[in-house]
C-alpha cells in the first residue's frame, strides 16, 4: 500500500480562483466580488486571456459561473452538511 497525504478543505475556505498564464504569471480572482472583469490581459506577458462577455469566449463565461457559484456558496454556508474538496499526494512517488 502506498503511503498518501490528503488534504481537506471545505468550499468556505477558498478564498480566491488563482489563474496561471502559461508564462508562469498568476493572477488571483478573489472570491468576495462574484462579477469578473470582462477583458483581463496577463500581467507577465500581456497576452489577453479572455475577452468577455461574447458567444466565443467560453472561458470567460465559465469562469464568470465558477465564481458564482463559489461566492454564493460561501454566503449561503448550509449548517446541515459541507462541502469540500481532497487533495491526495502519494508520498515518496
Amino acid at each position: 500500500m502506498t503511503p498518501q497525504q490528503i488534504i481537506r478543505f471545505d468550499l468556505n475556505e477558498i478564498p480566491a480562483l488563482e489563474v496561471r498564464c502559461k508564462c508562469g504569471a498568476v493572477i488571483s480572482l478573489p472570491l468576495t466580488t462574484r462579477i469578473l472583469r470582462e477583458r483581463l490581459a496577463c500581467a507577465g506577458c500581456n497576452e489577453m486571456l479572455w475577452l468577455g462577455r461574447t458567444e466565443q469566449d467560453k472561458i470567460f463565461l465559465l469562469l464568470q459561473n465558477l465564481i458564482s457559484a463559489l461566492s454564493m456558496w460561501r454566503e449561503l454556508q448550509p449548517s446541515q452538511f459541507s462541502v469540500g474538496f481532497s487533495l491526495v499526494s502519494k508520498i515518496g512517488a
